[in-house]
């Protein structure tokens, strides 16, 4: 197993370093590694089964890229019955 830094973890996956701080963050990826200074340490190959394993984060994108899919939940999108529209006016 061959731990990778951040950055060369990102490059693999067609991702910017801050998409997986942002990941490592919110907890869909957990490091293998992390050092005393606080650098995080991955094994690519582990972290493509992390991210294939949840339907809809990731999905290989032509020329072997990822592509990261957003899903917006559907009650975010509707508008109550009784909601009136603010550009409304008198």
């Amino acid at each position: 197993m061959e731990l990778v830094s951040t950055g060369a973890l990102a490059k693999a996956l067609g991702v910017s370093r801050a998409a997986v701080n942002r990941w490592v963050g919110t907890g869909l990826l957990v490091p293998d590694v992390t050092t005393p200074g606080g650098h995080h340490r991955w094994d690519v190959d582990r972290v493509r089964e992390q991210l294939g394993g949840r339907d809809g984060v990731l999905g290989e994108a032509p020329g072997g890229r990822y592509a990261v899919v957003c899903a917006v939940a559907h009650h975010a999108l509707s508008t109550p019955a009784d909601a009136t529209p603010r550009d409304t006016q008198e």
